[in-house]
């Protein structure tokens, strides 16, 4: 369902078997949806969905926005950041991702069954600040 005035009305969008949404916060048009065939790109609101031109090398399970900065993670932890058109490992969490966010270009949120992690290089170095485990 999508909504074009705060939530006031729905109108049905696409139907996909998706892990995560992300709505570009420039243009709300543009929703990447990921999906086990890849990265999904709409272009009205939700309505349609295509293959995204710029894929990442393994197919991200969770997706998120930073400004200009589009992050993701796959399903193994792997972290990428696109540059351009191109889709850049940035770093790995130690563990599969349950959620993940960008807070801004170099520092990132996320979970693991483990711990809620966090890092401010951009990816390549996770420090736990939770534990799941107590």
């Amino acid at each position: 369902m999508r909504s074009d005035d705060s939530g006031r009305t729905w109108q049905r969008g696409a139907v996909l078997d998706a892990a995560d949404l992300d709505v570009d916060p420039a243009d709300p048009a543009l929703v990447l949806a990921t999906t086990e065939r890849g990265l999904l790109q709409s272009t009205d609101g939700g309505t349609t969905f295509t293959l995204a031109a710029a894929q990442p090398p393994r197919p991200l399970l969770l997706i998120d926005h930073a400004g200009d900065l589009l992050a993701g993670v796959d399903a193994a932890g792997g972290v990428w950041v696109r540059s351009d058109d191109t889709w850049v490992q940035a770093g790995a969490l130690p563990g599969a991702p349950a959620a993940f966010t960008a807070v801004d270009a170099t520092r990132y949120l996320a979970a693991t069954a483990e711990a809620v992690l966090s890092t401010r290089d951009g990816g390549r170095n996770w420090s736990p600040i939770a534990s799941t485990s107590g």
